[in-house]
């Protein structure tokens, strides 16, 4: 499988993407109770709705929160990983969201509960200068 490691030192955030090149996605949390938040990316697809497909792995922060508690990742962050290097990062992220990991419904989903929850909350009493 080809994937597209980027590790950003100046963000402090690791992206790996599946297919060996970036796709549009979301970033949906798997791990976040530890330093920092592990997600899987989401794809979307040109309509900017969820293909509920994993195209990829976000860590943000990684050097100032993921690896303070996950050390065995460290090596993933250095220039040029060796394959079995992500290949054991990969496999560990799955075991994390196979563990906790139920990605997020998709946004159009989302946006619809929240306008529901909008429609169904009571008035709020306006505010009188007296």
């Amino acid at each position: 499988m080809a994937v597209d490691l980027h590790c950003d030192p100046f963000v402090d955030e690791l992206t790996l993407s599946f297919g060996g090149h970036p796709v549009p996605s979301y970033s949906s949390v798997i791990s976040g109770s530890d330093g920092g938040d592990v997600m899987v990316m989401v794809g979307l697809d040109d309509q900017d709705e969820s293909t509920e497909e994993i195209v990829g792995i976000h860590v943000y922060p990684l050097a100032g929160g993921v690896l303070l508690v996950r050390p065995q990742w460290r090596p993933i962050s250095q220039p040029k990983p060796p394959v079995a290097t992500i290949a054991a990062f990969i496999t560990d992220v799955r075991r994390l969201f196979n563990r906790s990991g139920t990605p997020a419904p998709p946004m159009a989903q989302q946006l619809s509960r929240i306008a529901a929850a909008r429609q169904s909350a009571p008035a709020v009493p306006a505010k009188h200068d007296d």
